[in-house]
This record gives C-alpha cells, sequence and structure tokens, in this order.
C-alpha cells in the first residue's frame, strides 16, 4: 500500500490524536493509503456510510468499530477515542472499559449473565451492580481496581 502524507487540515494540535473518532480513522486511513472504497469494502460497509462515520455524522457500531481496527491495524480503543470518557462514578468506569475492549453492552451483559438493562442501568443511572455481579465485572474488565490500558 502507498503511504500519503497527511493534508495540513489534518494535523492534529496535540501530536498524532486527531480530536474525533472520525477524523482519526480518516487521517489512518489516509496514511494507510486506503480510499474510502477500499477501506469500506474491506470492512463490509459501504462507502457512503464510512464517509458518515469519517465525518462524525453518526456514531459507530461496536462490529465496525471492531472490523476498522483490524484493517487499520490501530487499537479500537484509539479509533473510537474513549480516553475522554470521564470516570467519575462506577458506571461511567464500566462504560469506559467495556468500549476499550469494543464490547457493545449487549456483549458485557451476556459475559456477566445479566440483562442489557442492567449494564445500561450501571452506565446511566447510578445503580451499582450487586457483589456478585461486580467480581464478574472485575475480572473481566479489571475496571473496580482502575485498570484501564
Amino acid at each position: 500500500m502507498r503511504k500519503t502524507l497527511l493534508p495540513s487540515s489534518f494535523i492534529a494540535t496535540n501530536n498524532d490524536r486527531p480530536d474525533t473518532s472520525g477524523a482519526r480513522i480518516r487521517a489512518t486511513r489516509v496514511i494507510e493509503g486506503l480510499t474510502i472504497r477500499q477501506l469500506a469494502s474491506l470492512c463490509g460497509i459501504t462507502p457512503e456510510a464510512l464517509s458518515l462515520i469519517e465525518r462524525d455524522g453518526c456514531t459507530v457500531s461496536m462490529p465496525t468499530i471492531r472490523q476498522l481496527s483490524a484493517m487499520l491495524k490501530k487499537p479500537i480503543s484509539y479509533l473510537g477515542k474513549f480516553e475522554d470518557l470521564p470516570e467519575d462514578s462506577l458506571g461511567q468506569r464500566i462504560k469506559k472499559s467495556r468500549l476499550y475492549r469494543g464490547m457493545s453492552k449487549t456483549e458485557f451483559a451476556r459475559v456477566l449473565g445479566v440483562d442489557v438493562k442492567s449494564v445500561h442501568n450501571w452506565e446511566t443511572t447510578g445503580r451499582v451492580p450487586s457483589i456478585n455481579v461486580r467480581s464478574a465485572i472485575e475480572e473481566q474488565l479489571s475496571i473496580l481496581s482502575g485498570d484501564i490500558d
């Protein structure tokens, strides 16, 4: 693949970390020398969908961001720009850790043996998982000890 220099409009003020998820995906695609059509084909999405993602016109689904991560050889956490998510509450730490690992709420709920609504409530309403579930969360995501890689 041909490597291309980024236009000055892609240059971020803080090194190589463009300020949105879409900008990171686009910049990485350009660096890898891929067209929108090529990357979309590799990921099994339409060029129009990829264009919308790159313009931050929609939220990227977990399956799509996992495909983009694999094709662009960049971590999900980088492409999703999850480092800026807050970590003030247990629910926020659960969400951030889940997203860093590229898991949807449904996938996370399945791993823990709980329903999706429980995960949603932990992340949005401040409800706290039971002690048994908290130990499963800690085992799966190592978030209670603050270990987000």
